[in-house]
């Protein structure tokens, strides 16, 4: 992780988390079930197997913070290609022409 985003905190201490909770219960293991039209922290559903009562939760926890995180990067890229300045680059850059109405000529 070190190597892929040095500079983002969040992922670097969700990667040290989860690499001290299997550190702790090596044979800890969760199964992530989608059960909704979205995709996110709260429409998934855990199956957990683990060890130690207390593994459970935290494993939960910090997967669900890693979802939060993958969300909040795909909605940032999102917003920026969604952008007025990126959509004005766009139309330039393939020299696209509209008629009055808005469609593509």
């Amino acid at each position: 992780m070190r190597a892929h985003a040095p500079k983002d905190a969040v992922l670097l201490r969700l990667s040290r988390d989860l690499n001290a909770l299997a550190r702790k219960d090596k044979e800890a293991c969760a199964t992530l079930t989608h059960r909704d039209r979205y995709c996110n922290e709260n429409t998934i559903e855990f199956s957990v197997d683990c060890r130690r009562d207390d593994t459970a939760d935290t494993l939960k926890e910090l997967s669900r913070e890693a979802m939060q995180w993958i969300y909040r990067q795909l909605e940032a890229e999102y917003e920026y290609h969604t952008a007025d300045a990126q959509l004005d680059d766009a139309i330039r850059a393939n020299e696209y022409e509209f008629t009055e109405s808005g469609r593509i000529v």
